[in-house]
């Protein structure tokens, strides 16, 4: 694997589901962390508990770009923008959706900042998550073909 995507065009259901199907697993992953760091694993897993996703009512429609990974030794290849496109085309194919948004930290962040620009995203709102980390949530219309 070079390169993969994920998403859902559900977010407001997704998360609660995957909790609800994996739960074992996740509380196994997380038990030997748990183990040596219990307060940093708690916090971790109260949140990942109540966390419902980001459904925002100005972006129904949507699909959040959850993840978006590229392999090291394959940067700047164009693996990433064909990703992208990739991904435009199944949604424009389905017409479920008419933007993807995803959300990513506003600091120290210029180059994703840039590649997801270069690729049509812009900002769409800026915010502060639970921890007080300072986030954007980028946007992008789906185009059709």
């Amino acid at each position: 694997v070079i390169g993969f995507s994920a998403g859902t065009d559900q977010p407001d259901v997704f998360f609660s589901n995957l909790r609800k199907e994996k739960w074992l697993s996740f509380f196994l992953a997380a038990a030997p962390s748990l183990i040596k760091k219990p307060s940093l694993v708690i916090k971790k897993l109260y949140g990942a508990i109540f966390y419902k996703g980001d459904s925002v009512d100005r972006l129904n429609n949507s699909f959040l770009l959850s993840s978006l990974a590229v392999d090291p030794h394959s940067e700047s290849k164009g693996i990433g923008k064909f990703l992208i496109n990739d991904l435009n085309q199944v949604l424009s194919d389905k017409r479920t959706s008419e933007t993807i948004y995803l959300i990513t930290d506003k600091n120290e962040n210029g180059p994703v900042l840039g590649f997801y620009n270069k690729c049509g995203f812009s900002i769409e709102s800026e915010f502060n998550n639970s921890g007080q980390r300072e986030m954007l949530r980028l946007v992008k219309s789906i185009e059709v073909f």
